[in-house]
């Protein structure tokens, strides 16, 4: 069971803040690559899903908390 960075458990749909700090949906289930877990991400406002693991994901704003808009 993978989880984000503040210990939310990754689901399909769930709604996330990326390493870049933009929101997103994770959008399908995990790939597994040299014993990490790589959930498919699509941002907001974008067409192509990118990958990333539990440690690149939050649920809270690292800075400021907020959860990410609903879509």
């Amino acid at each position: 069971m993978a989880k984000t960075k503040d210990g939310v458990e990754i689901v399909v749909g769930l709604r996330v803040w990326d390493y870049d700090l933009e929101p997103g949906t994770v959008s399908g289930s995990a790939v597994v690559r040299h014993g990490v877990e790589w959930f498919p991400v699509l941002k907001d406002g974008r067409s192509v899903a990118s990958s990333f693991d539990g440690s690149r994901l939050w649920v809270r704003h690292p800075y400021d908390r907020v959860l990410p808009p609903t879509v």
